[in-house]
């Protein structure tokens, strides 16, 4: 049985999101990297890219991370520290969808409004 260990996504506005979970899932700039209880200290910075947490009880919980940083650390406590961050409930999927129509949108933005689309869907 998979051990539990407590997880935070954070903004510099606001805690995200706060529980414990079995596993988390995350794209770093240098690719896809999962987290259990027990793995090696880690630091590594996000892309624009979806953040899954699964819960003790199984529930995936799935988080659209627009960059930031993610460490977990000797006493496997995970924290992601976004610049923004949103679950997928939150997600503004109109104004995400008016975005992609915008011609002089930035690329950033555009990703952005990319995943929030993809995990509306």
């Amino acid at each position: 049985m998979a051990k539990n260990f407590p997880v935070e996504i954070i903004t510099a506005e606001k805690l995200v999101y706060s529980g414990e979970a079995t596993v988390v899932f995350a794209k770093t700039t240098l690719g896809d990297i999962g987290f259990m209880a027990g793995h090696i200290p880690y630091v590594g910075a996000l892309s624009i890219a979806p953040i899954k947490i699964v819960e003790p009880d199984g529930e995936a919980k799935m988080f659209a991370v627009h960059g930031g940083i993610i460490h977990i650390d000797e006493n496997s406590k995970l924290e992601i520290a976004a610049r923004v961050a949103e679950s997928v409930e939150d997600i503004d999927i109109e104004q995400a969808k008016r975005l992609l129509e915008n011609p002089d949108a930035e690329e950033g933005a555009i990703k952005s409004a990319q995943l929030r689309v993809e995990l509306s869907s």
